[in-house]
C-alpha cells in the first residue's frame, strides 16, 4: 500500500536540502521528502507536471523513511533509510536508472531501482543528466548520460548511456567514502583523502570542455589531505583537514574565489578566507560558490545574476569569499546552490532561500520576482509559516 512517510505529522524540522537547475527539495527530520518549483519534467515527484512556489509532500511506496535526497538539473533520488533509492523525474538519457530513456519514460512518482544482490547504497548524488550511488563496500554505480565521460567506466559519446546502474573501477583498488556531481562532472574521494575527478573539464564558458571517461587522481598542493568535495557547474571545490579550501575550473565569473575572473585553473588552488576563518562545507552552483564556517558564518562569491549570492543587489559579481549577512540570532547549519538560486538551513531547521524565482524554486509562496535578499520557505506543516525571518 502506499503510504506517505510522516503524513499527518507536524514538521519537526527539515535536515538536509537539495537544490537542483530549478527545482528545490527538503528531507525532513521525520523522513519526509518536500519538493517545489519547476515540474516540466515530473521532478517534483507529487504526480503532476504542475510547478509549484511552496513544498509539497511527497509520497513513497512502504513505510521506510527517507535519510538522503539529492537532485539533476530536472530528475530527482532518494535514499532510504535501508539502502532503496528511488527516482523520478526526467528520463531521456536514463538517469532514473529503471533500464529506460528516451522521451515518454519520465517517471512523475518515486519509483524504485534495482541494484545487484547484496549492495546497500548509502550516498546518491546527480549531475545534469546522470546519476551516481555509493555502496557501503566502498562501490561506485553511475548511470544515465554519458556524453562527456560523466559515468566514468572508460567511455564517452552518443550510445554510451547506461540505462542501469553499473559499476566503475578505480586507480589502485581504491575505497571510495564520498561522490559528488554536477553538470557533466562527478568526483569521489577515497578513503586516503585523494580525489578522483571524471567527466568534463571545463575550458571556460566561451571554449568549451574536454572529456575524461575514467577517475583520475587529482594531486593538491602540500599533499594537502582532502574531506570533502563537491562540484559546481564548471568548477570544482574541496575542503582539507585543516579547513583549507581548494578550487579549480572555470572562472569566468569569479567562482573561483582567488580574486580574479576570466580565468581557468587546471590544478587546485588554495583560496583566502577572510579572518581566517574554517570552513566546514561548500557548495558550488552554476558560476557561484558558498562556504559555510565554523561559527555558522556564510561566504559566497562568483556570478550574482540573479542575486543568488545573496549580497543584497543584483549583477554585482564579488571574486572573493564575501561575508553574507546574516540575520542575528540566525544559526546557519547547511548551505545549498542550485543553478541561479541558494538556500541555508538553519539550526532549528528553517530553510531561508534567495536568487532566482521564476518557476517557484524559492518557495515562499510566489513566482516571477527574483529575491537578493533571504526568503523564508512555507512548509505546509510549520506551524510558524507566517513568522518573519528569525532575526528579523
Amino acid at each position: 500500500m502506499k503510504k506517505k512517510i510522516g503524513a499527518g505529522d507536524k514538521l519537526s524540522g527539515i535536515k538536509q536540502i537539495s537544490l537542483g537547475y530549478d527545482h528545490s527539495v527538503a528531507l525532513a527530520n521525520d523522513g519526509t521528502v518536500f519538493t517545489w518549483g519547476l515540474n516540466h519534467e515530473g521532478q517534483l515527484g507529487d504526480g503532476s507536471k504542475t510547478d509549484q512556489d511552496s513544498p509539497t509532500a511527497i509520497t513513497f511506496l512502504g513505510d521506510v523513511p527517507i535519510k538522503q535526497v539529492a537532485t539533476g538539473m530536472s530528475h530527482t533520488i532518494a535514499l532510504a533509510s535501508d539502502g532503496t533509492v528511488f527516482t523520478w523525474g526526467n528520463n531521456q538519457d536514463g538517469q532514473l536508472g529503471d533500464g529506460n530513456s528516451g522521451w515518454g519514460t519520465n517517471q512523475l512518482s518515486p519509483a524504485a531501482i534495482t541494484f545487484p544482490s547484496g549492495v546497500t547504497i548509502k550516498q546518491v548524488a546527480a549531475g545534469s543528466s546522470h546519476t551516481i550511488a555509493l555502496a557501503s563496500d566502498g562501490t561506485v554505480f553511475t548511470w544515465g548520460d554519458n556524453r562527456q565521460g560523466e559515468l566514468g567506466d572508460g567511455n564517452s559519446g552518443w550510445g554510451t548511456n547506461q540505462l542501469s546502474p553499473t559499476t566503475i573501477t578505480f586507480p589502485g583498488g581504491a575505497t571510495i567514502e564520498q561522490i559528488a556531481a554536477r553538470s557533466r562532472q562527478s568526483m569521489a574521494l577515497a578513503s586516503d583523502g585523494t580525489v578522483f575527478t571524471w567527466g568534463m573539464i571545463s575550458k571556460g564558458n566561451w571554449v568549451g570542455s574536454d572529456t575524461q571517461a575514467s577517475p583520475t587522481a587529482i594531486p593538491f598542493p602540500g599533499g594537502a589531505t582532502i574531506e570533502q568535495i563537491e562540484a559546481g557547474a564548471s568548477h570544482k571545490i574541496a575542503i582539507a583537514s585543516d579547513g583549507t579550501v581548494f578550487t579549480w575550473g572555470s572562472n569566468d565569473d569569479g567562482e573561483l574565489g582567488d580574486g580574479t575572473m576570466g580565468t581557468i585553473e587546471a590544478s587546485p588552488i588554495p583560496i583566502a578566507i577572510p579572518g581566517g576563518a574554517t570552513i566546514e562545507q561548500v557548495a558550488g552552483g552554476v558560476c557561484f560558490t558558498m562556504a559555510l564556517a565554523s561559527d555558522g558564518t556564510v561566504f559566497t562569491w562568483g556570478l550574482n545574476l540573479y542575486g543568488e549570492l545573496g549580497a543584497g543587489n543584483i549583477e554585482t559579481n564579488l571574486v572573493s569569499p564575501t561575508v553574507m549577512s546574516i540575520p542575528e540570532g540566525v544559526l546557519i547549519e547547511q548551505v545549498a546552490a542550485g543553478n541561479s538560486y541558494t538556500a541555508v538551513l538553519t539550526s532549528d531547521g528553517t530553510v531561508l532561500t534567495w536568487g532566482r524565482n521564476d518557476y517557484g524554486q524559492l518557495g515562499n509562496g510566489g513566482k516571477g520576482t527574483d529575491q537578493a535578499t533571504l526568503q523564508k520557505v512555507i512548509f505546509p506543516a510549520d506551524a510558524s509559516a507566517g513568522d518573519p525571518i528569525p532575526g528579523d
